[in-house]
């Protein structure tokens, strides 16, 4: 029976690439896959939707350590990419996640940019932390008060959630940046 969170396309040929490769791909559906392949980039598995479980992450920690989020660049595939990047944390990979432009999908874009253009947004690919902190600020109008009050809370938590505090610190001293407040202010209210 097809199951699609216990199933990661192209899986089977995507284990042989990692003797070349040290990173996987994810994406969304197979049609990514086929246009990735067509300009050399083979090192990619699809979780055919933006539903991403923990039967994927198990499949793919007997391939690599590093992983690259690359869903689609409209609001689910961002959202998808957020929420997978803690599942892929709790099986310790390294992770990072390149964002498509123009709200577009890996096929797509590779059909209009071509290959340089999509090596260079694997090369230019953010690390998670950065990205979900990115896709929290993306939330809010910062010229807003309330939204600021309501961006350092959504900080605050998923600052929060991470396991190293010098991780914690950086990021609540890049919020103080975004909201203009000063950083003591910050991590006392944090630490209280």
């Amino acid at each position: 029976i097809f199951k699609k969170g216990n199933l990661l396309y192209n899986y089977h040929q995507a284990k042989d690439i990692l003797k070349k490769s040290d990173s996987i791909i994810v994406m969304e559906g197979f049609m990514d896959i086929i246009r990735a392949s067509t300009i050399g980039i083979n090192n990619c598995v699809a979780t055919m939707g933006t539903d991403f479980t923990k039967q994927h992450a198990n499949l793919l920690r007997k391939m690599t350590d590093n992983i690259i989020l690359c869903f689609d660049g409209d609001k689910a595939g961002l959202a998808a990419a957020n929420k997978a990047i803690p599942i892929l944390m709790a099986h310790n990979f390294s992770i990072s996640v390149i964002e498509i432009p123009n709200k577009m999908d890996p096929d797509e874009f590779i059909k209009t940019y071509g290959k340089e253009a999509f090596a260079e947004l694997i090369d230019q690919a953010i690390p998670a932390i950065d990205y979900q902190y990115r896709y929290i600020k993306r939330q809010f109008n910062l010229d807003f008060v309330s939204h600021r009050e309501q961006f350092k809370r959504q900080i605050y938590h998923f600052a929060y959630t991470l396991n190293s505090h010098t991780l914690q610190e950086l990021i609540l001293k890049k919020l103080a940046q975004d909201i203009s407040i000063g950083e003591q202010s910050i991590l006392q209210e944090f630490n209280s």
